[in-house]
């Protein structure tokens, strides 16, 4: 759309294309290739003019081949129009051959004593128009988010997934059109990023021409799992990768901005090299001959070697030794049913598209959110900014609601109010804000109120406390009616008895993070091998509020607590078996962080192979934050409390989360596809 030019699509029809074909050659597959795609795209997002390119793109390639002496027959694409299931557009390929049973080139032949040719993805082979990036079509997604700038978000809300987590989306710092140098050229990132992935069927058909089929005694596509794929299709084998050919630009850019560990780059991207043959080192010359005669640059970039136990890839280079073990099927992974829904938006697409309309207000920390959801959905949704100001002489509220001048926008209309409540100033100010709309003839009001901070003073110990838990309700109760009762959504309530405070014109509508905390760790079981295996609670009550859930889709229970030893109160795990276990410890907030740390802190103790921790709301002070980063502690040192692998939270309170240390500890999930399903 940035160029007007349809022609970047020819790119996605060719990586539809090239990353089965390839998967084919690595059979031994180097001719009489049926290529078949179906397309299904939203036609109000993707025009006909990228059909009409996906089409060219598919042509040329095919006659690419030919000329190459390899045979592929491209079927005509069945195209769908389906944009009530699809964003934006999906092109999927499957490739079809026959082989003789002997022509197989099977990678249970991978030996002792094996050399391994890399065949490297960036570069201009001589059957390429132009300069290849390398990047292929795996990790493509984290790549353009980890590199492209954040402005993105407003110009193309279709082109991401609303449940990736806010510091996740379009994190970089460069925009499509910005250059970079790559090998004494500029090159836009953009381009870069679009680079169609390199086929290797005219090099390997070379090869097999040349008598060397037998020579090799598996191949392997660095896809998904990067260099590490190997491990898929290996036993009682040590590979060691030493001579890796060097990372083209793209990765170093990616790892910069990113700052992903090169032990995770080397695991996710192909970085250099995107398909391997294991072979016996005599016949590897002519195979390096062969490749460098297409301008395919390639080497031996390691060997193979007989060890006993689990299979092992050595990866070393200027970045380091790393190792990776193959992970034999463990009973301690939990069984997280991912087939049930997809991994990251909400079960119902249709909120998308269905449901009431809403014009939405905001409080300040909340506008971000209410514009992401109008780019998300706006057939749904239309956010209107308010003025929130401050008389100069008395710091009293100067207050404009969005949607009332120059036309009312909002008389008969069901309104959202995102609120926030982190302070005392803030709940006054959104109070003026909020008896003014009511009175102003709307439909309904929605009051999403995400994080409740009052909700932790819901009761008095002593005569004289205040509780004002029961103050706030009684505001929001009293607000004058507008027709119907005023919702006031409130995820993770600290007690449920705060529901009850409530009455007359208000009802509580209350809600939970832990779904969208689910599909955070389907996600995470799809690609990290740490992934989180066992569910800790840091006390009965929790477990018994938050439990069940995990439970329902597999995940083991370990509930800690707090035992009399002696004069002492110390954690214990009071039932659960952690050992072995990637533990996550779950709870609705933390302010101090002690109970998390000691619930940890006990838990690695009993064994368990990592801990991190999930609150559904970050309530703690700056000082807090520092205790759980891995350099919060005096000269950079690990916080008092840095015990944590990953420490989760979402960002229903933006002021906290927003002052969270980038590329630390932290990850915060995006609460907004969760308030889009809760709202119906």
């Amino acid at each position: 759309r940035r160029t007007g030019d349809p022609s970047v699509w020819k790119g996605i029809a060719r990586d539809a294309l090239v990353m089965s074909l390839d998967d084919l050659l690595c059979a031994g597959v180097d001719d009489n290739v049926v290529l078949s795609t179906a397309i299904n795209r939203n036609p109000g997002v993707v025009p006909d003019e990228a059909l009409e390119a996906l089409a060219a793109g598919r042509a040329e390639l095919a006659a690419e081949l030919k000329r190459h002496g390899v045979r592929a027959r491209v079927l005509a694409a069945e195209a769908a129009n389906v944009g009530d299931l699809v964003r934006t557009v999906t092109v999927d390929c499957t490739a079809t051959a026959r082989l003789r049973r002997d022509e197989v080139i099977d990678t249970s032949r991978i030996r002792d004593g094996d050399v391994i040719v890399g065949l490297a993805s960036a570069g201009q082979a001589t059957y390429e128009a132009s300069y290849n990036s390398g990047i292929g079509s795996t990790g493509l997604t984290s790549a353009r988010h980890d590199v492209l700038t954040k402005s993105l978000v407003a110009d193309f809300p279709e082109s991401f997934d609303p449940g990736r987590p806010d510091e996740r989306v379009y994190s970089g710092s460069l925009s499509l059109e910005d250059l970079v140098e790559v090998d004494g050229r500029k090159v836009p990132v953009g381009k870069l990023l679009l680079s169609p992935a390199r086929t290797y069927a005219p090099v390997l058909r070379r090869v097999f021409e040349s008598g060397l089929r037998d020579r090799i005694h598996g191949m392997v596509h660095c896809t998904r799992g990067g260099q590490t794929r190997v491990l898929d299709f290996i036993d009682g084998l040590h590979v060691v990768k030493d001579q890796m050919l060097p990372v083209p630009p793209l990765f170093k850019l990616l790892q910069r901005h990113s700052n992903m560990p090169w032990r995770e780059m080397y695991s996710t991207f192909n970085m250099g090299h995107r398909l391997e043959l294991y072979m016996d080192r005599a016949a590897a010359a002519s195979v390096l001959a062969i490749a460098q005669s297409f301008s395919v640059d390639a080497r031996i970039v390691g060997s193979v070697r007989a060890e006993a136990g689990d299979a092992r890839v050595t990866i070393s280079s200027e970045f380091g030794t790393h190792v990776y073990s193959k992970r034999p099927p463990s009973p301690s992974r939990a069984p997280c049913r991912a087939e049930e829904d997809d991994l990251s938006l909400p079960v119902t697409r249709r909120r998308l598209v269905d449901g009431k309309r809403y014009n939405i207000l905001a409080a300040p920390n909340f506008e971000d959110m209410a514009r992401r959801l109008q780019a998300l959905a706006p057939t749904r949704f239309s956010f209107f900014p308010t003025r929130w100001e401050k008389f100069p002489d008395s710091g009293t509220d100067k207050i404009e609601l969005g949607g009332f001048s120059p036309v009312n926008l909002m008389q008969g209309r069901n309104v959202l109010f995102l609120a926030d409540f982190h302070c005392n100033d803030a709940v006054m100010s959104q109070f003026h804000a909020l008896s003014a709309l009511v009175e102003s003839f709307i439909k309904s009001l929605t009051i999403a109120l995400p994080y409740y901070p009052h909700g932790t003073m819901e009761r008095v110990e002593r005569e004289g406390e205040v509780a004002t838990a029961n103050t706030i309700a009684r505001l929001l109760s009293n607000l004058p009616s507008c027709g119907s009762p005023t919702r006031v959504m409130i995820y993770d309530l600290h007690t449920l008895q705060n529901k009850f405070y409530l009455h007359g014109n208000a009802i509580a509508s209350l809600h939970s993070t832990v779904p969208l905390l689910l599909r955070a760790l389907r996600a995470e079981q799809r690609s990290d091998i740490e992934a989180i295996t066992a569910i800790a609670f840091p006390d009965d009550g929790a477990t018994k509020r938050f439990g069940k859930p995990f439970l329902e889709v597999g995940f083991p229970v370990v509930t800690c607590g707090k035992v009399r030893d002696g004069d002492r109160r110390i954690v214990r795990i009071t039932e659960g078996d952690c050992k072995g276990h990637h533990v996550l410890v779950v709870d609705d907030l933390t302010r101090s962080g002690g109970t998390l740390y000691e619930c940890g802190r006990v838990l690695r103790e009993s064994g368990a192979a990592s801990v991190s921790a999930f609150v559904a709301h970050a309530a703690f002070p700056a000082a807090a934050v520092k205790k759980f980063c891995r350099t919060g502690g005096e000269g950079g040192k690990p916080g008092q409390y840095a015990i944590f692998r990953r420490f989760y939270t979402t960002n229903s309170n933006p002021v906290v989360t927003e002052a969270l240390p980038k590329g630390d500890v932290f990850s915060v999930l995006d609460l907004m596809p969760q308030l889009l399903e809760d709202l119906g």
